[in-house]
């Protein structure tokens, strides 16, 4: 999908937002078909006005390509179960396809809740759909494999378990446990931030009533995206890098949200509204805050590429010795970005001084300058050393 941007000649960054937008629009025409227009319009506006949406909107993470295909998914389930038309069993089978392509651990932890749900309901006549669902899919996992295959040599290795031989789910890497709880909790608090401590208090407050009702317990299993994506993401030992809110749990957003305002609006409870208008302001209010924040963090993140820019440094090598920005670090393996070619005006590596020298005696035509910053500050400095 980014590559998409160099194909047709547009800049790659709008290829998120883009998609971002018609994440809410197919928000808005599932929920007004299954709900209401007002309940429509308010789930809208309350998903597409908080920080956590529109960061996440205007980055490359492919969480953004996974919300539409979730969203598209879960739209045409319903119309499964509304028409029980073969064809949108099938058309559900290939936006699952789509998200197993994305991010396929999100696949297996979105699909549970409509397969458990599937099995309620349908009982022994549940092989057919699922059939027919493979059959959307399949074209999908062919591609996955194919792609594998060709990079790693083995169709069911993927590529990040290749290049890591201990990436993987469970309790690898140091990972326990415990880390997993702090992981959830620091989770929480990161929505509490990026969204708002109204919609998270909300959501398990109106799952708790769902869960009292057996029938409404087993309806509408996109309900409990949130709480599988928590779950699932509770065995992997990354929280998630640099990301702009609890992004694990982005493609479950939507529906939180749906949730949240299906309720306030069905139950006729003054404080219950008064809480959702609340959570609402709480997120707008905070935009500024944070995106002022994040604009700091850029800006310290960029000192190493401002400094070359400042000292009007060119056909040289820049060797990074330390992490960019106290607030939020961007650490060195992050920040030596070179072209494929490496013919770039300035290249920038790992500074390893060990090897400094063969680097030296490799590009014998350039200057070389060492990036360092102290911890404590925020600007680096650029020496140079030949």
């Amino acid at each position: 999908m980014l590559s998409s941007a160099f194909w047709f000649g547009f800049p790659a960054y709008l290829v998120n937002p883009a998609l971002g937008v018609l994440c809410l629009l197919v928000t808005y025409f599932f929920v007004r078909r299954y709900y209401n227009n007002h309940i429509a319009v308010w789930t809208v506006i309350a998903m597409g006005l908080t920080g956590f949406f529109i960061f996440n909107a205007a980055s490359y993470f492919s969480h953004v390509s996974c919300m539409l295909a979730c969203l598209l998914f879960v739209f045409a389930m319903y119309r499964y179960f509304e028409t029980r038309k073969v064809g949108f069993i099938v058309v559900a089978g290939v936006f699952l396809g789509c998200i197993i392509v994305i991010r396929y651990f999100t696949a297996v932890l979105i699909f549970l809740p409509f397969l458990i749900y599937m099995a309620s309901r349908l009982k022994t006549n549940i092989l057919r759909p699922l059939v027919l669902m493979g059959v959307g899919a399949v074209p999908f996992v062919l591609f996955l494999a194919w792609y594998n295959a060709t990079i790693t040599g083995n169709p069911f290795l993927p590529v990040t378990m290749w290049l890591d031989k201990e990436e993987g789910i469970g309790f690898v890497k140091d990972h326990t446990f415990l880390s997993g709880v702090e992981h959830i909790v620091r989770w929480l608090f990161m929505f509490a931030y990026w969204v708002s401590p109204g919609f998270l208090l909300l959501y398990f407050l109106f799952l708790w009533r769902k869960r009292r009702s057996r029938t409404a317990g087993r309806a509408r299993p996109e309900d409990y995206f949130f709480i599988t994506l928590m779950a699932g993401y509770f065995f992997y030992y990354q929280i998630g890098g640099n990301q702009y809110g609890p992004r694990f749990m982005f493609e479950a957003f939507p529906f939180l949200i749906i949730l949240v305002v299906r309720n306030v609006i069905d139950i006729q409870s003054t404080w219950i509204r008064a809480a959702f208008l609340a959570s609402v302001l709480y997120a707008v209010a905070k935009f500024p805050f944070v995106a002022d924040r994040e604009a700091t963090i850029v800006d310290q993140r960029q000192d190493v590429y401002d400094l070359v820019a400042a000292n009007d440094v060119h056909n040289a090598v820049v060797l990074i010795e330390s992490h960019t920005s106290p607030l939020r670090p961007m650490p060195v393996g992050d920040l030596t970005r070179n072209s494929a070619s490496f013919d770039d005006d300035v290249l920038y590596a790992h500074d390893c001084e060990a090897e400094r020298n063969l680097l030296m005696n490799y590009y014998t035509e350039r200057s070389f300058y060492i990036y360092r910053r102290d911890v404590d500050r925020v600007r680096g400095e650029l020496i140079r050393i030949r």
